[in-house]
């Protein structure tokens, strides 16, 4: 017999504890004896996945006072590490079989116990328990090999994605990333970032979203400014690129970027050098730069939007991020993921997803991409009040539900383009071309207006 093999004993009764004692004595197993339920419990409490938990294997009378048997299964389910439990009982009915079972016992005896039985029933819960935890093992390891900074998947494609990022960590060429919202393009750029300066942590990483500053501040933000270059400038300040000196700046949604900043980044890209908006002196930084975008930057260099050599200047290394329905095998990798980082920080207790919860999560399209699965299962992890996330508990927004209004302006389905021409035709309609209070209800600048004017080729009619 394996000496290291060590059992748990929970009885409040002395005889029956002395008897199974002998028992582990006999066949070789090691063994320490509780003879209160709670008072076993609070010392399993102490083992989490750093401290390994002493037993493979508890023997638990079912009835007992305060905590009886079931209950003392339904306090382990909550432990990091949980041995498999054999009950024993002496009220052996079908019924009672049932209910230890579903309880999550690996087994169960009546009293008075045939030894003989009891070490059949030992040796084959902790060989399947050892199973168990060997898969859990080779599991882990699995997923180690597909996890990037906090990027889960085991798809090609997400695999392709994990290789640029390796070899674009070992240089510093500029980086263009593609993709529709949501699949992550931020967390790759970090993960570049990560990669390249492991080894010291303390290196900037700035984010700047070109379409959340507005236009006249964007120059600012981006490059600083003198004192007194403007009004409201009563000191000098540093811009974004500045603050990123030595590290990496992520331009996400770089094609709102205005034309005439578009000309002020190609020219740093070019010379490493920035001059600030009324200072006459120029600086030079060493700022790699990795831009990202859910547009169409080749069509946008057509239209005049974007201009061709910023284009071409950002993309020494291009990658495009697939879309979630694009990476089937992903989902549930991304889901288990979510669900353990949601379940510690909400400090809540749910062992997994049910079947019925697995299909619907593969079922879904996620036009919402890796952040709608992220919502969703938080959400899921919130309002779950069960041991596993059932489909009930998988909620998602239904795209098919709303108003006869709304059902009705968008029976026919048409590009995003094309319904924001036709909105901003209506409105310089309805505003007699006043461009001023166009931009006003539109909630854009002038500016703005004037280039999709010019980008839709939107005339005021004369009749």
């Amino acid at each position: 017999m394996d000496l290291a093999k060590k059992i748990c004993i929970v009885d409040d009764d002395i005889g029956s504890c002395e008897l199974t004692k002998g028992f582990c004595e006999q066949y070789g197993f090691g063994s320490q004896v509780f003879l209160s339920s709670q008072e076993a419990i609070k010392f399993l409490e102490q083992f989490d996945n750093k401290n390994k938990n002493p037993f493979s294997l508890i023997i638990c009378d079912l009835k007992m006072p305060e905590i009886d048997g079931i209950e003392f299964i339904n306090r382990l389910n909550y432990l990091d590490q949980k041995p498999p439990v054999i009950l024993l009982t002496a009220h052996g009915s079908v019924d009672t079989a049932i209910e230890c079972l579903n309880s999550g016992a690996a087994d169960y005896l009546t009293k008075p116990v045939n030894f003989n039985e009891l070490l059949i029933i030992c040796n084959r819960a902790i060989k399947i328990h050892e199973m168990e935890e060997d898969y859990t093992l080779l599991k882990k390891e699995l997923y180690k090999t597909y996890l990037l900074e906090d990027m889960v998947g085991k798809s090609t494609q997400i695999k392709n994605v994990f290789e640029f990022i390796q070899k674009v960590s070992k240089v510093s060429c500029n980086v263009l990333i593609t993709g529709e919202s949501g699949t992550g393009k931020e967390m790759v750029a970090r993960a570049i970032h990560n990669q390249q300066f492991k080894s010291n942590s303390g290196i900037p990483f700035v984010a700047i979203n070109c379409s959340s500053i507005p236009e006249t501040l964007l120059e600012s933000e981006l490059f600083g400014h003198a004192k007194g270059s403007f009004t409201g400038a009563t000191n000098c300040r540093r811009g974004l690129l500045e603050d990123a000196n030595g590290g990496t700046v992520f331009l996400d949604e770089i094609g709102e970027l205005p034309v005439y900043l578009q000309a002020k980044l190609l020219r740093f890209l070019q010379e490493r050098k920035i001059k600030p908006v009324g200072d006459n002196t120029y600086k030079y930084l060493d700022v790699r730069i990795i831009a990202a975008t859910n547009m169409n930057l080749k069509e946008a260099t057509k239209v005049g939007t974007f201009r061709e050599d910023l284009y071409f200047r950002m993309c020494v290394a291009p990658i495009e991020i697939p879309p979630l329905r694009h990476r089937k095998d992903d989902i549930i990798l991304l889901a288990e993921h979510f669900l353990k980082k949601y379940t510690q920080k909400f400090n809540v207790k749910i062992l997994g997803f049910s079947r019925t919860a697995i299909a619907k999560l593969l079922k879904l399209d996620w036009p919402g991409n890796v952040r709608e699965l992220e919502n969703t299962v938080e959400r899921a992890v919130v309002f779950c009040d069960e041991k596993f996330i059932n489909e009930k508990d998988i909620q998602v927004p239904d795209l098919n539900k709303g108003n006869a209004d709304i059902v009705k302006l968008f029976s026919s389905l048409k590009p995003l383009e094309e319904i924001e021409k036709e909105y901003i035709e209506y409105v310089l309609l309805c505003t007699g071309h006043k461009k001023e209070k166009a931009a006003d209800i539109l909630k854009i600048n002038r500016k703005t207006l004037y280039r999709k004017q010019h980008e839709y080729e939107i005339f005021k009619q004369n009749h």
